[in-house]
Order: C-alpha cells, then structure tokens, then sequence
C-alpha cells in the first residue's frame, strides 16, 4: 500500500507560474493542443498561477536536423493554425519598437509584406526536446508560448544553437539559416531573405521578454537589443 501511495504522489508535478494572464492562457491552450507529445495537463487555475501536469519519465537524445524537423512536423500538425495578415499590421502591436514605419518599409521594399503567423511553442532547444519510454518525442516548458511567425521554433532552435559559435551571423549562419527556411516554406530562400527573417524573429523574442516583464532576462532583453541594433545600424529598440 505505501509504495502504491508513494507512485501515486510522483503523478503529477505542481508548477506555479509567475506570469501574467494572456501567457498562461496561452500556455494551457499551446500544450493541450499537443497532448500525445508533451506532458497532459491535469488541471490549472490561471488566477493562482499554477498548472498541474501529469508525471512523465522523459529521457535525453540527441537533436539533429532530422529530429527537428521531427518536432516541428508534430507541432506544424497539432499545434499550428496559420492566419495571414500584412507585416505592417502585425508590427504595429510592437509597442517598444523606435522608427517603427522604417522598420516596416525595411520588409515591405523586400517583398516581405505578408506573413503566415501562428501559436507558437516559443522555446524550443535541446533542453526542452526528449523522449519518453514508448520512445515518442516529447516537448516540455511552454512558458513562453504566444503568437509569432511560423517559422519561429525552427528558427529559435538553430539560434539557440549558433550563438556561441565563431561564425555566428557571419555569411555562413544565414546560408545555415536560408537552408532551414526554405524547408519550412517548401521555397527558396536566399541569404538576404535570411537576414530579414532573423531580424523580425530576434524582435519577436524582444517582445516575448518585454510582454512578460521577466526581471531575470533583463542581461537577454540587452544582448537582444544589441543583436537588432547592430544588425540594422539602427536603435529600433
């Protein structure tokens, strides 16, 4: 009986949230959509902060190009719904963004006028991807779940990747990139094309911190804004 109780208390795991509201409900609304690939959510109370997910036994891999697009096959399938709208409407919601219409002219004289945007699981990494004991992916912490570009998760895992290297943002990082790209737009992209794509997505991630008014990513919220401004030459944020 005792060791019955004590397999039921490792069930399910507790997490309290220090968030605001439209965060977690997006947070419950991304993970549910993905039940067979992450932890099921048991219950939650958004006012309280706190979301109760079940107890899962998770085990590490090793993440290549395949097993990315793995993941964002999964997450394409279960949790992206597409709306297309123009950049224009979709950047002026950016309310910390300086020279905003600058900005948007920088994608409109490109020809990125419209974009597919979507619910987002909005930090995938290494540490976040594993799999389970039947052997299935499994994707963890959707705290940052929210509304941004398709092309976001694939684009913030090779990031996240590429950061710390020698070459980061040389020509090199954005042929890497452009090669991803063009495989989650099924079209080819060019470096430039690239360059435009990494730019608004280091944006999205700005404002991903700036929504949330995470004290402890203040040093992220700066190193970001130094990535945009040196990029563009120009203080957008």
């Amino acid at each position: 009986a005792r060791k019955d109780a004590r397999k039921r208390e490792q069930d399910i795991i507790k997490i309290s949230k220090k968030t605001n509201y439209l965060q977690l409900i997006q947070e419950v609304e991304a993970q549910s959509k993905l039940q067979n690939n992450t932890p099921k959510i048991l219950s939650y109370d958004l006012k309280k902060g706190i979301i109760v997910e079940e107890w899962k036994e998770l085990y590490p891999i090793k993440v290549d190009e395949n097993c990315l697009f793995a993941v964002y096959k999964i997450l394409k399938q279960d949790l992206y719904n597409l709306d297309t709208i123009t950049i224009r409407d979709y950047l002026k919601e950016f309310e910390f963004i300086n020279h905003k219409e600058e900005l948007i002219n920088l994608f409109v004289t490109n020809n990125l006028t419209l974009i597919n945007i979507t619910l987002v699981h909005g930090d995938l990494w290494v540490g976040n991807i594993f799999k389970d004991e039947n052997n299935e992916l499994m994707l963890i912490d959707w705290e940052y779940s929210g509304i941004c570009i398709e092309s976001y998760d694939v684009w913030f895992y090779f990031f996240q990747n590429q950061r710390f290297e020698i070459n980061f943002l040389d020509e090199n990082y954005y042929f890497k990139l452009a090669e991803l790209l063009s495989k989650v737009y099924n079209k080819k992209f060019s470096t430039f094309d690239a360059k435009l794509y990494n730019l608004i997505h280091l944006i999205e991630r700005y404002r991903l911190f700036y929504n949330l008014r995470i004290k402890n990513k203040k040093n992220e919220m700066i190193y970001l804004k130094g990535l945009i401004n040196h990029i563009t030459n120009i203080n957008y944020i």
